[in-house]
């Protein structure tokens, strides 16, 4: 408003007064012997002038914050925008209060500049002469009248603030997250030995506070002449929120791993020992025993960790991608438990083939046995008819223990 009446008054007004003052010289209108007379009269004219701009001016500007009664359209003037975003462990306004009520006060202390600003006419006609003068027009405008407009400003400014700084408390609920009392809890949680489940429900409660905050929280707001926007606090506190999630998310894949991978251990350690062929009947008996007991209670166990390795596959496929890795762990432990009949079956087999080769062993070693019996029997008989002294040598010739024969 004040610089277009600047410009107005610096170029064709100046052009137009030009025009004017040479026409009137040249008709002796104006005299020499007048024209400081002259001068100063249209100082004063465009100096009350430019104070009656001034005052028009800050009193619109003032009726833009503070309207009269009696003004119509009193929403046209949109207000501003102003932005509810997270730093650290905190939210803050940007701009903030002070940073509105320095700017838009200034805007007084501009209009008062402005004015101050405009040359006066001798310096455009006579610059050699107009430079020995007063270069400007100085109207005068009364600091108070300023001062009261500007504290009725200030005073709506600060007050429609207010429900800006009152909305803040709509984020109070998630004040853990603000601030970073939820990454403490989220280290202390992971640093103990915590079960998958346990890691599970922290991972449901942070990803449903998460959705909230993106579903259930207005990014723009109308309140009196701010406009507030929180679309930058929700997105920075959401991410907060899925961070903290993607943390435990980390350690139960680990986890999973971890137990899968037990599973598979185990599962190889009972099919190396069922696919091993004993040495001898007792380790024979061992093995049965143990496959037995397996089959009977440990293979049950097996299963009952297997239904949990696929709950917890089921929560991690939801929540998070999994690495070739771990998907490669994952079908390695789901395949051990169809594998388990054929490995019992060879194990059978591999215990009939050795419990017949035992048999088969003890059977011999039987019929040498009765051979033996059979040659004690003879040896029995003959001794009966060792009754002969002068046979004696021949006797302990036949004698099993050398040194009687010597």
């Amino acid at each position: 408003m004040l610089r277009q009446q600047k410009i107005l008054s610096s170029k064709s007004g100046s052009r137009r007064f030009r025009i004017f003052f040479y026409q009137g010289n040249k008709s002796k209108q104006i005299t020499h012997t007048h024209l400081d007379a002259f001068f100063n009269s249209v100082s004063v004219l465009m100096t009350s002038q430019l104070r009656s701009l001034c005052m028009d001016s800050i009193a619109d500007y003032q009726h833009l914050y503070c309207p009269p009664q009696d003004i119509v359209r009193k929403n046209s003037f949109r207000g501003f925008i102003v932005r509810l975003v997270l730093e650290g462990t905190d939210m803050k306004f940007e701009p903030s209060l002070s940073d509105f009520e320095t700017v838009l006060l200034n805007v007084f202390d501009v209009f008062v500049k402005a004015v101050g600003m405009v040359p006066r006419v001798e310096t455009k006609l006579y610059p050699v002469e107009g430079a020995r003068s007063k270069a400007t027009l100085k109207p005068v405008i009364a600091e108070d009248h300023i001062q009261a407009m500007k504290q009725s400003v200030q005073d709506v400014i600060t007050t429609q603030f207010v429900p800006a700084q009152e909305h803040t408390q709509a984020f109070e609920k998630y004040r853990f997250l603000i601030s970073k009392e939820a990454d403490q809890f989220v280290e202390k949680f992971l640093s103990e030995d915590q079960q998958f489940d346990a890691m599970k429900d922290q991972v449901v409660r942070f990803k449903e506070l998460a959705d909230d905050i993106v579903f259930n929280s207005r990014k723009v707001i109308r309140l009196g002449m701010f406009e507030l926007h929180c679309d930058e606090l929700i997105r920075a506190l959401s991410k907060r929120a899925d961070s903290l999630c993607a943390k435990i998310l980390i350690k139960m894949s680990k986890t999973n791993m971890d137990l899968n991978k037990g599973l598979c251990e185990e599962y190889e350690a009972i099919a190396s020992k069922a696919l091993a062929t004993p040495a001898n009947t007792e380790q024979l008996m061992d093995l049965k025993n143990y496959i037995i007991k397996v089959r009977e209670e440990r293979i049950f166990e097996l299963e009952e960790r297997i239904i949990k390795a696929k709950k917890r596959l089921e929560f991690l496929v939801d929540y998070t991608s999994m690495s070739p890795a771990e998907m490669r762990l994952n079908s390695e432990a789901f395949n051990w438990h169809s594998r388990m009949p054929p490995i019992f079956e060879e194990h059978d087999e591999i215990i009939n083939a050795s419990k017949r080769q035992a048999e088969n062993a003890l059977k011999l070693r039987r019929e040498r046995f009765v051979e033996e019996l059979e040659g004690y029997n003879k040896q029995l008989e003959e001794f009966e008819s060792f009754g002969d002294v002068s046979e004696i040598g021949r006797y302990l010739k036949k004698s099993p223990n050398p040194q009687l024969s010597t």
